[in-house]
């Protein structure tokens, strides 16, 4: 029988010891912060967040991120027109970062004046280009609003962002094309519609108001006629863009009937939002329904309700309610 001379069994040992050692190296130096190289980035489950003018997403030791010139310039809560997002150039203003990290990072780490020590830095890329621009498409989020049966709340708006057009420069290269930011989340305004069932009037001018809040009605002076309706029959009108014009306003602090009574319109309190009522369409939405009583002689009580009414701000709209009453007006 054949054997291995034993002068070369330490051989065959040491070689398997060098392929160890050489093999754990090579782990060592692949685990070294500075040599860190990613092969690609996917933020698509992350939340996005904004401080200043940044908007961020996080994941772990990795962050993905721009800065723009004017945050609420370019996030508007307003819904874009289909296949017209809002664009922005990249350029030395508008600028798009994704970073590596040496150990896990929080917001600290992206909204401090003054960037902690640790961790590090390790990798960064830039996204450049002539023709490169950060595009944002923007959409209402609506829903059920359980307080008035079939109405709607604008709950926040969601924009939609891309990069188009754009180099992504990494350590190993350059790499044209779109990239998917993702979606970022801006909250909208409480409209709170916390009315109670009296209406008042100027003339012609319906109102309701709560605190910072209103609701107007320029009624058709026919409609709230001194004159008792059939039971079960109310006078209808539709709302218009020039008569029985509906509006709600949100202003900035309490509001009080004189501000609806004088002219011109007062300057204050300042309007936060406002909000306008669709005209509406014939057995479809927007309309007005007034049934009229006597309270008296010589005093009538008229109940205003909106039947489908649709608020409108720009490109955003949502429901009121199904039948909504705007109040009672007592006239003589």
């Amino acid at each position: 029988m054949l054997t291995r001379p034993l002068a070369a069994r330490p051989n065959a040992y040491l070689m398997k010891k060098i392929v160890a050692f050489l093999a754990f190296s090579a782990f060592i130096q692949g685990c070294d912060d500075g040599d860190l190289t990613v092969e690609n980035i996917d933020f698509t489950s992350q939340t996005a967040a904004h401080c200043g003018n940044i908007v961020y997403k996080l994941k772990d030791t990795e962050a993905f991120f721009f800065e723009v010139a004017d945050h609420d310039a370019l996030f508007i809560n307003d819904a874009t027109p289909e296949g017209s997002p809002r664009t922005l150039p990249v350029n030395s203003t508008n600028r798009i970062f994704y970073r590596a990290y040496s150990g896990d990072i929080d917001d600290d780490v992206l909204c401090s004046s003054i960037p902690p020590a640790t961790p590090s830095v390790v990798e960064e890329w830039t996204f450049t280009g002539d023709n490169g621009r950060i595009e944002v498409t923007t959409s209402p989020v609506i829903i059920a609003n359980t307080e008035l049966a079939g109405g709607e709340i604008i709950q926040k708006y969601r924009h939609d962002i891309v990069f188009r057009a754009v180099n992504k420069n990494t350590p190993s290269g350059t790499e044209f094309g779109d990239f998917t930011f993702g979606s970022y989340f801006t909250p909208a305004n409480t409209l709170p519609f916390n009315f109670d069932d009296t209406a008042e009037s100027c003339g012609n001018l319906v109102y309701n108001i709560n605190g910072s809040e209103a609701v107007t009605l320029a009624i058709s002076p026919e409609l709230i006629a001194n004159e008792v309706t059939p039971v079960g029959t109310p006078r209808t009108a539709l709302l218009g863009t020039a008569t029985n014009v509906l509006t709600y306003t949100l202003f900035q602090s309490a509001v009080s009937s004189d501000y609806f009574c004088v002219a011109p319109t007062p300057t204050t309190p300042l309007i936060k939002e406002q909000w306008l009522g669709d005209a509406g369409v014939l057995n479809v939405s927007g309309t007005i329904e007034v049934t009229t009583t006597s309270s008296g002689p010589g005093v009538f009580l008229h109940e205003i309700r909106l039947k489908n009414a649709m608020f409108r701000k720009g490109n955003s709209a949502f429901k009121l309610a199904d039948n909504y009453l705007l109040g009672f007006l007592t006239t003589s």
